[in-house]
């Protein structure tokens, strides 16, 4: 039977109650799945050390005091948290493939993941060279083996995870609950956009200016929501997604980063005036590499179905 990737969330249970009890599941995965053994660790290593406990009264007091990269490890464990708990939603409660999530053929498609890989490396070396260009002071060579080489394989483990949870649910789950919900698909990419967007509010880069930063957010998740309307399935928007923080995390970053990892370069904060014109570049160039790519399917985007 051939369904748009929207209807494939038709089959199976699609009650609203359904939806609900997913959702629950997904966010109390996610929150406990961090929470409590970042909470559970940090107890055992306070009273390891003789340390106060009561004095890290905050998530991220416990963070902060956790070592790097145990805290960043324990991090991630929300999310694959998440994406079990979207597993039991979608097989136990919805009773369909969770490949129905992956695309409109119900299987994971590497080609267009590869592609999207491939393509975003290339954005993000081509970027970095020309700032380098332009501002050659702005790149610190920072490179620490030691750091980086323990750091490296939980960086490979659980980046692929936490972009991978994200994408299904964001851009698999949600975008197919309310174009279900609101029979349109353009509404869907906006509102799992921002809803993406707004998970975010919480990183530390808020902190360059919020609405700005907000801007850049959500316009993040409607840009590789374009890449679910346009290829048809969340692969391509996967392979963005994982370029971006592997590159932040283990290639380039800069102080006060959410994926402040130990990179090879250093650049200074970067203003907010300067984030919002760099993505705004991003968000031309990607786009215009989604169309010719999936020129093909240009014509869908004006269709009424969804």
């Amino acid at each position: 039977m051939s369904l748009s990737y929207i209807k494939r969330a038709e089959q199976g249970n699609r009650s609203a109650l359904a939806f609900i009890a997913t959702l629950f599941l997904c966010i109390g995965g996610l929150v406990m799945g961090q929470s409590l053994p970042i909470m559970l660790v940090g107890m055992i290593k306070a009273k390891k050390n003789g340390f106060d406990y009561s004095q890290l009264n905050t998530t991220q007091k416990i963070i902060d005091y956790l070592p790097f990269p145990l805290s960043f490890s324990l991090l991630m464990l929300g999310f694959v948290a998440l994406i079990i708990m979207l597993w039991l939603g979608v097989k136990m409660i919805h009773r369909r493939k969770f490949g129905t999530l992956w695309s409109d053929q119900d299987t994971f498609r590497w080609k267009h993941f590869l592609w999207g890989i491939g393509i975003s490396v290339v954005l993000f070396i081509s970027a970095d060279l020309l700032i380098h260009y332009l501002s050659p002071g702005d790149h610190k060579w920072v490179f620490n083996p030691s750091r980086f080489f323990i750091f490296l394989p939980v960086a490979l483990l659980f980046i692929p995870i936490q972009t991978c949870s994200e994408e299904l649910f964001f851009r698999g789950y949600l975008y197919q609950m309310f174009g279900m919900a609101f029979k349109n698909k353009w509404l869907a990419l906006i509102i799992s956009g921002i809803i993406f967007g707004a998970f975010h509010f919480g990183n530390q880069e808020m902190g360059i200016s919020f609405w700005k930063m907000a801007i850049v957010y959500i316009g993040s998740g409607i840009m590789i929501g374009l890449s679910v309307l346009l290829s048809k399935g969340i692969e391509f928007g996967w392979g963005f997604h994982l370029v971006n923080n592997m590159y932040l995390t283990l290639i380039t970053t800069f102080p006060g980063s959410s994926l402040d990892g130990p990179t090879l370069y250093m650049i200074p904060k970067p203003t907010s005036d300067r984030v919002l014109i760099e993505f705004a570049l991003q968000f031309i160039v990607f786009t215009g590499i989604l169309l010719v790519v999936y020129r093909k399917n240009v014509k869908s985007l004006f269709s009424p179905s969804i």
